[in-house]
């Protein structure tokens, strides 16, 4: 996501010269799913969003980080590293934008009781960050902007993925880096000493800024005798345009300086002064160390890498604060993947360092982030206002927290907080939403309520996530009249440039609704039942559904009557059971059929009397089964079985309805709304919707059909639905191999994960006879090509001379010495073996 932008010094006159290219010319696209991931040394992010209907009792789905119930997110794994053995970490996948699942919702709709006090819905589900399937992320490209004077505008990126947790809104600070490595200059060096860098690109970089060939060792002497300019340029951007096979590569793609160590002797310049702009990696083998930097005086300082994803080498934002600030001259800080930029706690970590930096006495200075999820700039409110500073920042934050919306009306919405220098708020100029049609206008539909508040009108339906904010200039911009497309704000002489856009999921609804959640004294579900209505606003009356049979209501009814609104609500009632004679009540259940009552005799055919063994209310097992079916007492006459029902009739066993299996659990429905029936197999008025989890008490069979029970008197088809066995909230599934995404029918969609790369799992199914992981909301992978594990955090003491298995299982040819350490990040199971991961490819036996 970093663009090959300039250091641009902005005045009072920053846009009188700029020539901007149009919106149109821009790659703008809906985000259309919230998870995929690319093989790239990015965050490890899971996705999952849940769409939640109102099941009958609470069961809880996928968690991304940080949240609570129901896709995309995140989870985040710290990579593994040696305790006292040297250990790597792991690369992982980044976020796109082509699966089925909108980020996972960390609050549940809105929820009345009939008392009128806010309560936790009946049920919520989960889903997973996400962090959100195997394209690249969707982007804006740059609005790139050229006058005579060079500028260059950032460009922005769209959010609609998870970002990892350091790049939320809070954010970590990444760990303080301790240097293991003596990098002085020996006080015995000569002119014709050979400088040794660590990193090759670095060496080419550092030539081509002295002049030698590329075969030239780099001696003291070089160093020391450079007077071709004050500043020795080192610049990776410039050494790789001037190279035509790498003059089209953006920074996020060269090849990355793995290690400084080198650098330290350019302290020997004549004029000790370097313009220094280079991608530093963040694989297994990187060293992030900066200490080679200090004491450099610097013209220009510019580091392109990761600030904020812990599952790879990060750049330790405490060693920036310890290098010379520019004397004159730009700071770049940019992220070189989405998200992995500078965040909120590490703008606090940094800031008094840009406050000094700011007070160096040029006349104008820059100070740019790029890739960055900060959304508070208040840590720079003492930068110094009467030096031109221009602050130039791009990026996006992702919020968890859902929208709801009703399809085919305006999405009402408040954005989330952007704060300026003064803590002011600076949310309240956002113009754009990418969450439309493709290829339409209505980017341009997001409607300003004011207080923060907006409106979206003509929103995708197929959009998983929300898009908005300042995606860059648009095609309205004029530089005298209108800066439609940015946040700009100056205090004094320094100005505030941002391109920031937000994210948030989507949770789509086919209509306005309120759902009744029918629960006994003790908080127990009887029954739910879902009202739809037509249009946000509507007025509803439900005081005509609170008829329970066996129940009386014994709370108020006054919330029953309401408007609809566009986030789902939720009612909650109070019943107490009508106790109920042995000889005769009111069924709470209706038979499946209606078989034929017969007479009791007063004795059997053997002159054995007839006697009916009644069900205790207090029953478990099979007779609580039967109870709930509606029968009240079994007895045998003439050698078979018979039911005495509620009603006060008595049945042959074999002609009613009869538990098929006493057994409990969680069942989803497929991809589409399920219609319930009745213990007689009529269909029910409401619909269960799509791709949601309910608790079922039995397994029924309904003329001569299979059926979940999940109400007292509402069952769903087996042939509808899934059976679902919930993990743990940490459990992860790795992707061994390009793996095929599946429905929850088994069908195919078309969209695969790629190999390696780690995704959040709230659970499995057997599906045509497979065992597959659910990764989002109605996407599927095969246990075939897939593993899963449980991140830990655990430390592994070789007792002995240990083997070192593979991702396969597979023995290596490595041992651990015995008595050595090392950091595990996971347990995980192969082959039916549980194994600790002790590097990226690397495992030893766990024996728990």
């Amino acid at each position: 996501m970093s663009s090959n932008k300039k250091y641009v010094y902005l005045g009072a006159t920053l846009f009188s010269a700029i020539l901007l290219a149009p919106l149109s010319n821009q790659t703008v696209k809906a985000a259309t799913t919230a998870s995929t991931t690319t093989s790239t040394d990015t965050a490890t992010t899971a996705l999952n969003s849940v769409t939640t209907a109102t099941p009958t009792t609470s069961t809880t789905a996928v968690e991304p980080t940080s949240t609570v119930t129901t896709t995309t997110v995140p989870t985040t794994t710290t990579a593994p590293a040696t305790a006292t053995s040297t250990s790597t970490t792991t690369t992982t996948a980044t976020i796109s934008t082509s699966s089925t699942a909108a980020p996972a919702p960390t609050t549940s709709p809105t929820t009345t009781t009939a008392t009128g006090t806010t309560t936790a819905p009946v049920s919520t589900t989960s889903t997973t960050t996400s962090t959100s399937t195997a394209t690249a992320p969707t982007t804006t490209t740059s609005s790139t902007g050229s006058s005579t004077a060079g500028i260059t505008l950032p460009g922005s990126t769209i959010p609609t993925t998870t970002p990892t947790a350091p790049g939320t809104t809070t954010g970590t600070t990444t760990t303080p880096t301790t240097s293991t490595i003596d990098y002085s200059i020996p006080a015995n060096v000569t002119n014709d000493t050979v400088v040794n860098f660590a990193d090759s690109t670095l060496a080419a970089l550092v030539k081509a800024g002295l002049g030698l060939k590329s075969t030239d060792n780099i001696t003291v002497g070089d160093i020391k005798s450079y007077t071709k300019a004050v500043t020795l340029e080192v610049n990776e951007q410039t050494y790789m345009a001037s190279n035509p096979a790498t003059s089209q590569l953006t920074p996020s793609q060269y090849t990355p300086v793995e290690s400084l160590n080198g650098i330290q002797y350019l302290k020997l310049l004549p004029s000790d002064m370097i313009d220094l702009r280079v991608r530093l990696g963040s694989d297994a083998n990187a060293n992030t160390d900066l200490t080679p930097l200090y004491g450099i005086k610097f013209n220009n300082l510019s580091l392109v890498g990761n600030f904020s994803n812990p599952n790879a080498k990060e750049i330790d934002v405490n060693q920036i604060t310890k290098l010379e600030v520019p004397s004159y001259g730009g700071v770049g800080l940019d992220g070189d993947q989405d998200y992995n930029g500078i965040n909120n706690a590490e703008l606090k970590t940094l800031a008094p360092w840009v406050i000094a930096y700011s007070n160096n006495g040029q006349q104008y200075d820059y100070f740019g982030l790029d890739s960055t999820s900060v959304t508070d700039y208040s840590p720079l409110k003492g930068v110094n206002r009467t030096a031109n500073l221009n602050i130039s920042v791009t990026g996006g934050s992702y919020n968890p927290t859902p929208i709801y919306a009703v399809k085919g009306q305006p999405i009402k919405f408040t954005a989330q907080p952007f704060t300026g220098l003064d803590g002011e708020d600076l949310a309240s100029s956002y113009y754009f939403s990418t969450s439309v049609p493709a290829g339409t206008a209505k980017i341009y539909n997001l409607k300003n309520l004011g207080n923060d508040k907006y409106e979206l009108d003509g929103a995708d339906t197929s959009a998983t996530t929300l898009t908005y904010g300042n995606a860059g200039l648009n095609a309205n911009y004029n530089p005298t009249t209108s800066l439609d497309g940015i946040t700009l704000k100056y205090y004094g002489k320094s100005v505030f440039i941002s391109n920031f856009m937000n994210g948030q999921p989507i949770i789509w609804q086919d209509h306005p609704n309120v759902t009744i959640n029918y629960v006994d004294s003790t908080g127990k579900s009887i029954m739910t039942k879902t009202v739809n209505g037509t249009n946000i606003g509507d007025a509803f009356d439900l005081t005509g559904d609170t008829a329970v049979a066996g129940y009386k209501l014994t709370s108020p009814t006054t919330d029953l009557k309401g408007a609809y609104t566009q986030d789902p609500q939720v009612i909650t009632l109070t019943y107490a059971k009508i106790p109920k004679p042995h000889s005769s009540s009111s069924s709470s259940s209706t038979p499946a059929k209606k078989p034929t009552p017969i007479k009791v005799p007063s004795e059997t055919a053997n002159g054995e009397k007839v006697d009916f063994q009644y069900i205790p209310d207090d029953s478990v097992g099979v007779e609580a089964a039967l109870a709930h079916i509606g029968v009240k007492a079994t007895a045998t006459i003439h050698g078979k079985l018979f039911y005495l029902l509620s009603s006060g009739e008595v049945v042959e066993a074999s002609s009613y309805n009869f538990v098929k299996e006493a057994t409990s659990g969680i069942v989803r429905t497929f991809g589409t709304a399920v219609t319930p029936v009745n213990a007689y197999g009529e269909p029910l008025t409401r619909s269960l919707l799509a791709n949601t989890e309910w608790k079922y008490s039995n397994i029924v069979t309904i003329k001569g059909a299979s059926y979940y029970q999940v109400a007292t008197n509402e069952f769903i088809p087996v042939a509808k639905s899934l059976a679902f066995t919930p993990a743990t909230k940490s459990t992860v599934v790795n992707v061994a191999q390009k793996a095929m995404i599946y429905d929850s029918q088994g069908k195919s969609t078309g969209k695969t994960l790629p190999s390696g790369s780690v995704w959040k799992t709230d659970g499995c199914a057997v599906i045509d006879g497979v065992t597959m992981y659910r990764v989002s909301t109605d996407g599927w992978i095969s246990e075939k090509v897939s593993t899963t594990y449980q991140p830990v955090k655990t430390v592994y003491k070789a007792e002995s001379e240990t083997t070192v298995y593979s991702s396969t299982g597979e023995a290596t040819a490595k041992k651990l010495p015995i008595g050595s350490s090392w950091k595990a990040d996971r347990i995980v199971t192969i082959g039916g073996q549980e194994y600790l991961r002790i590097a990226t490819n690397e495992f030893v036996k766990y024996l728990a």
